[in-house]
């Protein structure tokens, strides 16, 4: 039998696997799990086959598919992520050929809880804060920890106060407002064929209210505009919304101008999953207006869709939920979006599409036939989303070609929804007769009795079964179908329907995303700042405790104080003077920095050797010199044949130049890259010579060990320090080859030759032919070519300064890194000077030693049990 062991910890997205004992990152016969585990990507996105990757899923890589194997699975984790695990496995192995299926046994070894962690993280915080634990950060006089320590409140605060969004964009009249009053279930949001929210709207979950609302407005700074009101019932509240932020015309004036953002408070409760605690997490809706309509544009940007973009690549990955109506969805401004939402799946190697929700809102009122699909209806949205071509972008080739690649492996979660039949029902307004409904609200109310029609009594009622076409779980849809067959068998013909409107399903999502992911991702800054603190801190005690053992045992072999004394100090100040040696040779070493300068004479000589190649041309000489061309009889076309030959010449006379001038440009910028690598090599050499002086380690407690080192030098790497201004670099000096490229290609076919001519150089210029009696001017198109080589001028300005400021720059921050390692390695054999002069005032009192051991080994204990508080363990 073959053991698999995974222990999965969500909170820092890290995964660990043997197969029988031996860790599949060491093993290459299990190369293709070593990407996932080693980039952190959430195990339940890569346990599934991914086809473009040639990843057959977790059953086939680890059991051959041709083989009838049995393996026990040993998991570490969280009851969600085990059972997802398990069912995965299951699917997985119910598409082997039944004689190859895999027998599976099931451990959970380790179960890790989202309650006990958050329990354990206010424990801890308590603890971090005592006096006790105080003293030992003020034992330290380095800046990283104390700076660290410092801001472990604010830091606590923002975790402890942090707010999951759920982002809602939408294209016009999509019906996300009606949308959104059934996921709150409050009727509050104004509804209308026309535009509808003018403003940005969040919505805040706040589970004291219960069936209450309240109301409140804030300008753009985020400051509260008069009071926060408190509603009893929907209708007086959805009326104090109309009046702050009315249904208009794209035209109607804003009376209310100072009023940039509306907050509705909630209860939320049932979008929380059963394992987070609703005190420490709050859930915000936020509402945006429809992405094409006029109140979403300001100066011709699109203020309200930044919103939802900025939401795409957060830190904390919020959910984006994007609603189309299912009729009318080709729009291109969903194009901006789904290439944010494309770039950042990529950069999270997919791990959490979960996030992303499409909505094919409406799909309740489509008139599906005996023939139609809504399988294929589905298929052909995904592929509109996912076809870069209709997104409207503009951008160079490669990037393009990149983006389609990228575009082509994404897929899109697709919810087919009815949101008003559903609101008829979060409302109660279908269980009241019809008579007694307002007129504002009899159109929901069709809405629900035509589509009960179709459930209920429909002739072919499963086209409209939207849950089963939404993009939930398998089991997810079981559990559905389930409820509705039991709705069915007692007569609850309103909640039969609701299961049936595909925003049960988005709900779903919702709560499945949030347990899976968004408690873990609010917490893993937090972790990450406890464990930083708690190493130093407990390396350093049990330096010392190592320290207080290593004096008893000496002077239980009754070694000398003369001896004791003069050994310790040795220890230290061989330290300090190897250090003081050390910064000698760094300093020597920062010296030749200066020495690193741009090659700005390169970059001058091949842009004048440019400029002279392109004015010693004969052609270009000989429109310098003529004010006209004399053209006398020649017919048309013998003109034409002769702009077109000198047009010719003019363009065969700037390629041959232009990939000479390109050549020395990539030669200059190689050069460059060379610099700005060799500059962030003398930070990694004054590193190594640190650790080769010893002065990094001090009896067991190592500088590695502290914050510091893990901010700043854990992983120093000339390349990705030099990363984000590489791409600068580059970007800036394909810009030039951009630019002559794009004035090559857009030739015209006119006859006009200043029209003609000119093209070569600039993309949109027009003009009127001038030609008077047989003759053409030439003085635009030497205005041209001046106008040109002024911008190349220009260019290569530009480039020489944004080089010389990557360098300058690049020179500081090394500068600066060492100053501050330097200074911190100094405070730190400080610190353990301090300790040992501490010791050896004890060291000949055998009692005295005994006492301090034992107060260290508390504290020893003390740390540890901090550490496995936060590791759940």
């Amino acid at each position: 039998m073959k053991t698999l062991e995974i222990s999965y910890n969500p909170y820092k997205m890290t995964t660990t696997m043997l197969i029988d004992g031996v860790d599949v990152c060491k093993d290459s016969h299990y190369d293709k799990f070593k990407e996932f585990i080693e980039n952190k990507i959430p195990l339940q996105t890569w346990i599934e086959p991914i086809l473009y990757l040639d990843w057959n899923g977790l059953v086939n890589e680890v059991s051959d598919p041709e083989i009838n194997d049995e393996v026990k699975v040993i998991f570490s984790g969280r009851v969600i992520d085990f059972e997802d695990l398990k069912r995965s496995i299951a699917d997985q192995n119910e598409e082997r050929p039944e004689n190859t299926r895999v027998k599976y046994h099931f451990q959970h070894k380790k179960v890790l809880d989202d309650k006990v962690l958050s329990q354990n993280i206010d424990e801890v915080v308590q603890e971090l804060k005592s006096d006790r634990f105080r003293k030992l950060v003020e034992q330290r006089t380095t800046e990283g920890l104390t700076q660290k320590y410092n801001d472990l409140d604010e830091n606590y605060t923002i975790a402890k106060e942090s707010e999951f969004y759920i982002v809602f964009a939408g294209v016009y009249s999509s019906g996300k407002s009606t949308l959104l009053n059934t996921l709150i279930r409050h009727d509050i949001l104004p509804t209308s064929s026309r535009t509808c929210t003018t403003k940005n709207c969040r919505i805040r979950h706040d589970g004291s209210l219960g069936q209450k609302v309240t109301l409140a407005c804030f300008d753009e700074n985020n400051q509260i505009v008069g009071e926060k009101r408190v509603f009893d019932n929907d209708i007086d509240c959805a009326a104090a919304f109309l009046e702050i932020c009315p249904i208009q015309d794209d035209n109607a004036e804003d009376k209310h101008p100072e009023v940039s953002m509306m907050e509705l408070g909630v209860d939320l409760s049932h979008l929380y999953p059963d394992s987070v605690n609703q005190d420490k997490f709050t859930i915000v809706l936020i509402d945006t207006p429809g992405m094409d309509s006029a109140q979403s544009s300001v100066g011709g940007t699109n203020k309200h869709a930044e919103i939802a973009l900025d939401a795409i690549s957060m830190e904390s990955k919020p959910m984006i939920v994007l609603c189309v109506d299912a009729g009318y969805y080709q729009n291109k401004s969903i194009g901006e979006f789904m290439r944010e939402i494309i770039a950042q799946s990529t950069e999270d190697g997919s791990g959490f599409n979960d996030r992303f929700l499409f909505l094919m809102n409406k799909s309740d009122t489509i008139p599906y036939k005996q023939n139609d699909s809504p399988v294929e209806a589905k298929k052909i949205f995904a592929r509109y989303l996912t076809d870069y071509s209709k997104w409207n972008i503009k951008s160079d080739e490669e990037e393009l070609q990149q983006l389609a690649e990228s575009a082509s492996h994404f897929v899109p979660r697709i919810f087919m929804t009815g949101a008003a039949p559903s609101l008829a029902v979060t409302s109660k307004i279908a269980d009241v007769p019809k008579r007694t409904i307002d007129d504002d609200q009899l159109p929901i109310r069709k809405a629900f009795d035509n589509f009960k029609e179709e459930i209920i009594e429909g002739r072919y009622p499963e086209k409209y079964y939207l849950s089963q076409y939404c993009d939930i779980p398998s089991y997810r849809k079981d559990e559905i179908k389930f409820e509705f067959n039991n709705a069915l068998e007692n007569n609850d013909e309103v909640r039969a329907t609701q299961l049936q409107c595909g925003v049960v399903s988005v709900e779903l999502a919702i709560k499945d995303y949030i347990e899976r992911y968004a408690y873990p991702i609010k917490v893993r800054g937090l972790l990450d700042t406890f464990e930083d603190i708690l190493e130093d801190v407990t390396g350093f005690a049990n330096g010392i405790l190592a320290d207080l053992t290593q004096a008893k045992t000496e002077l239980g072999e009754k070694e000398s104080e003369r001896k004791e004394v003069s050994e310790s100090k040795k220890g230290v100040e061989g330290k300090v003077a190897a250090l003081e040696m050390v910064r000698g040779k760094i300093n020597i070493q920062l010296k030749s920095l200066n020495e690193i300068k741009f090659d700005s004479t390169s970059l001058e000589k091949a842009v004048s050797s440019f400029i002279a190649s392109i004015e010693a041309d004969e052609e270009i000489s000989y429109l310098r010199e003529k004010e006209i061309v004399v053209t006398e009889q020649r017919s048309r076309i013998e003109v034409e044949n002769e702009i077109n030959s000198r047009v010719a010449k003019i363009k065969a006379l700037f390629d041959r130049n232009l990939e000479k001038t390109n050549k020395k440009l990539e030669k200059i910028k190689t050069v460059h890259d060379k610099q700005l690598l060799t500059i962030f090599e003398f930070l990694k050499a004054a590193v190594i010579e640190l650790e080769e002086s010893g002065v990094f380690k001090q009896g067991e407690y190592k500088f590695t060990d502290s914050v510091l080192w893990k901010m700043n030098f854990s992983n120093i790497n000339a390349d990705s320090f030099a990363s984000d201004m590489l791409e600068k670099v580059v970007d800036r000096s394909y810009e030039i080859k951009r630019v002559h490229n794009q004035k090559k290609a857009d030739w015209s076919s006119s006859w006009n030759p200043i029209k003609k001519i000119g093209s070569l150089f600039m993309d949109d210029f027009k003009s009127e032919i001038v030609l008077v009696g047989g003759y053409y001017e030439t003085a635009t198109v030497k205005n041209k070519i001046d106008e040109y080589t002024f911008n190349l001028t220009m260019e290569s300005e530009n480039m020489e300064n944004t080089f010389n400021s990557i360098l300058e720059d690049s020179k500081r921050k090394v500068r600066n890194l060492i100053d501050k390692l330097l200074s911190e390695v100094t405070k730190f054999l400080a610190d353990i000077k301090i300790q040992e002069e501490r010791i050896e005032a004890i060291g000949n009192s055998m009692e005295k030693l005994e006492e301090e051991i034992q107060k260290n080994k508390e504290t020893h204990e003390w740390l540890n049990g901090l550490k496995k508080k936060i590791e759940e363990e």
